[in-house]
C-alpha cells in the first residue's frame, strides 16, 4: 500500500474530526512510499499521532508534518519516514522514556488536564513493531513542543502494476466487464473512537454509507429513527451491554445480515454469535482485508 495515500487520509480524518484544520502543515519529499501492511490499523497509528499533536497544542501552535524516504532504514535497507512534530506542552527529561508505556501519559497533571488512559501511544508503538518499523519520540522538554517518529520498511516486492505482461494476440471473444457492487448501507457499533472513526472513513472510501454508534442504547436509537440498514457490524463488548443482546433485539424487530467483532475466538464463542443472529465472527484485531471479505459474502 502507498503509506503517503493512508497519510493523506489520516490527516483528511483529522481534519474533519474536532481537530484545527489550520494547525496541520504537510512537507512531502519522499521518493518512495509503498509498504507492506494492515492499512487499517496504520491509518489508526498516524491518526493517533495526529491527534495527539493537535490535543498538546495551543490553538495558535502548528503541526508539522514530514515524509521523507531514507536509506538503510530498519529492515537493513531503505525505509519511509514520517515525523510529526509539534511546539505544544512537550514532554519533560525524566517521562519521554515511558512515554510509551501504557495508561502513563507523562505524569497525573497532564491525564487532568487532556484526559485518556495514555494507550494510544503503547497501542500505536506495537502496531508499527508488528510491520516492523519503529515509532520514536524525542522532546527538548517541557513546553518545547515533541516529534514522534515513524520509520517503516519499504516493500520491494512487485504490484500487479509494476509487472510487465507479454503481448497477446487479439481474440475476437467478447471482454468481460465486471461492474463495482453498489455500496451498503452499515450500521457499526464500536466505543472505541479511534477505532470507529478509523473503520468508518476506510469503509466509506469503499463506497458504503456508515452510520455509527457507541453502544446499544444509540445503535438501537438509529433503528428506532427509521434509518434504513443493509448490515450491522457490531463490537460484542459495549458500554452498556453486549453486542448478542444487541442482535437478538433487532432480530426481533427485523432481519438483518450482521458481522461480530470480538476479541474471543474459541468454538462456543462462535456458537454464540451464530445464535444471537450474526453470519460472521471476526476476531479483534480485525484485519481490514478479511472484514472486506466477509461484507462480500454477505452481500
Amino acid at each position: 500500500m502507498d503509506l503517503r495515500e493512508l497519510l493523506s487520509h489520516a490527516v483528511e480524518i483529522c481534519r474533519e474530526s474536532r481537530t484545527g484544520l489550520d494547525r496541520i502543515v504537510t512537507h512531502d519529499t519522499a521518493a518512495q512510499t509503498r509498504v507492506r501492511g494492515d492499512a487499517m490499523r496504520l491509518t489508526q497509528v498516524l491518526w493517533n499521532l495526529l491527534r495527539n499533536a493537535v490535543k498538546f497544542t495551543p490553538e495558535d501552535g502548528t503541526v508539522r508534518v514530514s515524509l521523507k524516504s531514507v536509506a538503510s532504514g530498519t529492515a537493513g535497507g531503505d525505509a519511509v519516514v514520517i515525523e510529526v512534530a509539534d511546539n505544544g506542552i512537550g514532554i519533560a527529561a525524566e517521562d519521554i522514556g515511558r512515554i510509551f508505556d501504557a495508561f502513563d501519559q507523562g505524569n497525573r497533571t497532564v491525564t487532568r488536564q487532556f484526559g485518556g488512559l495514555g494507550l494510544g501511544l503503547a497501542i500505536s508503538k506495537a502496531i508499527v513493531e508488528l510491520h516492523h518499523g519503529t515509532l520514536t519520540a524525542a522532546s527538548a522538554g517541557r513546553d518545547m513542543g515533541a516529534t514522534f517518529t515513524l520509520t517503516l520498511p519499504l516493500f520491494k516486492g512487485h504490484a500487479v502494476s509494476d509487472l510487465v505482461l507479454p503481448a497477446c494476440q487479439p481474440s475476437s471473444a467478447p471482454v468481460a466487464t465486471s461492474a463495482k457492487p453498489a455500496g451498503l448501507r452499515i450500521l457499526l457499533v464500536e466505543d472505541h473512537e479511534d477505532t470507529r472513526e478509523v473503520m468508518r472513513q476506510l469503509l466509506q472510501r469503499r463506497g458504503h454509507v456508515v452510520l455509527v454508534a457507541r453502544s446499544v442504547a444509540t445503535a438501537l436509537a438509529v433503528l428506532e429513527d427509521g434509518e434504513p440498514v443493509d448490515l450491522l457490524i457490531s463490537d460484542l463488548g459495549l458500554p452498556d451491554g453486549s453486542g448478542l443482546d444487541l442482535m437478538k433485539s433487532i432480530r426481533a424487530r427485523l432481519p438483518l445480515r450482521a458481522i461480530a467483532l470480538s476479541g474471543y475466538g474459541m468454538e462456543d464463542d462462535h456458537r454464540r454469535s451464530r445464535e444471537a443472529g450474526f453470519q460472521e465472527h471476526l476476531v479483534k484485531p480485525v484485519n481490514f482485508s478479511d472484514l472486506l471479505k466477509a461484507i462480500d459474502r454477505l452481500r
